[in-house]
């Protein structure tokens, strides 16, 4: 089904938040698969917040064309099934560094993914180059629990083993969230005191 058919099933009632929450929000409740960049301007900038509401049965590509309204500083895209939210200036170079092999497995927690990508290779060395920190650490748990029915522990889904080579590192993270069914990741980096942060997550 073409985005332009697409329909809020419910009212979006958000409050006050930022055109990225805004965007991950509408995503998520139409279970689609996508990310947002954001990259903060001014030092120790933050995100504006306005706030948000639309009706039901709105349609999904007039709703994120009011999400980017609510500031010029970014358009969204469709690409290759994802939709993402990208700054109006154009992809930060990080987005454009290829990754020429990555396997992760379903089975996992999608933000472990996400870390193990961002933790190691080119994507880890790029960052290092740029000399860019990670802001905030998400709690990544070891393994899932085991799923208990009458006391007896049930074996967990096994996943599916994904295998990806000579991707952008925005395409990959868009395969990464398909491939769990409708996740969301958000991508942000920002200057704050003379250092450089980035943080990366994944619902």
């Amino acid at each position: 089904m073409a985005i332009r058919d697409l329909q809020l099933p419910s009212s979006l009632d958000l409050g006050a938040v930022s055109t990225r929450d805004g965007f991950t929000a509408a995503l998520r409740m139409m279970r689609k698969p996508g990310g947002v960049v954001t990259v903060r301007s001014g030092d120790c900038a933050v995100e504006s917040r306005k706030f948000f509401t639309l009706p039901g049965g709105f349609p999904l590509d007039h709703a994120l064309d009011a999400l980017v309204g609510i500031e010029s500083n970014s358009f969204w895209v469709l690409n290759n099934g994802a939709i993402n939210l990208i700054p109006a200036q154009g992809l930060p170079p990080i987005m454009q560094v290829r990754v020429p092999d990555f396997e992760w497995d379903t089975s996992d927690f999608v933000r472990r993914t996400m870390d193990r990508l961002f933790l190691s290779g080119p994507v880890r060395t790029f960052l290092e180059g740029a000399e860019r920190e990670r802001g905030i650490i998400s709690i990544v748990q070891p393994s899932k629990p085991p799923r208990i029915i009458n006391g007896v522990a049930v074996p967990e889904n096994p996943g599916e083993r994904h295998v990806i080579r000579e991707q952008r590192l925005i395409d990959l993270l868009n395969s990464i969230v398909a491939s769990y069914g409708d996740g969301v990741w958000s991508y942000q980096e920002w200057s704050c005191g003379g250092k450089k942060y980035f943080q990366i997550f994944a619902q």
